[in-house]
């Protein structure tokens, strides 16, 4: 069987199958969208501070937690310090330095696009130190 005939079949049986890539519905995988959102430390001064400073624990898991626990039916949505103290706790079971020699501050940072330009919105999720 040459190539043509594999990837005729290929997207013959993607068709059918459906949801699955490149033919996913999922939003995702089809569209842009225009917001992001990332969560991040920031000390009393606003000031950005690297998680690795004083976590074992990677930035990308703490954003992927937070909209776990927004789509948990058990967490409110609006709840933000709700969410913000599940995230400070996951946070301390993976602290590198103690006692922390900061106040933290966890806050959510909503990037948008508006007109032609990006901004962005904090929205302050939890304050934290042991």
């Amino acid at each position: 069987m040459n190539a043509i005939s594999l990837a005729v079949l290929y997207v013959f049986f993607s068709l059918i199958i459906g949801e699955f890539h490149p033919f996913s519905k999922a939003e995702m995988y089809n569209s842009f969208p225009d917001n992001a959102q990332a969560i991040c430390l920031t000390n009393t001064k606003q000031q950005y501070i690297a998680i690795a400073n004083y976590f074992n624990y990677r930035s990308d898991d703490l954003t992927h937690n937070y909209h776990s626990l927004r789509q948990n039916k058990k967490v409110i949505a609006d709840s933000s310090t709700e969410i913000g103290a599940r995230l400070w706790h996951q946070l301390s079971a993976y602290r590198n330095i103690s006692p922390l020699n900061d106040t933290l501050q966890i806050v959510l940072v909503d990037f948008f696009i508006a007109g032609d330009s990006i901004n962005f919105k904090k929205t302050f999720l939890y304050e934290g130190l042991d």
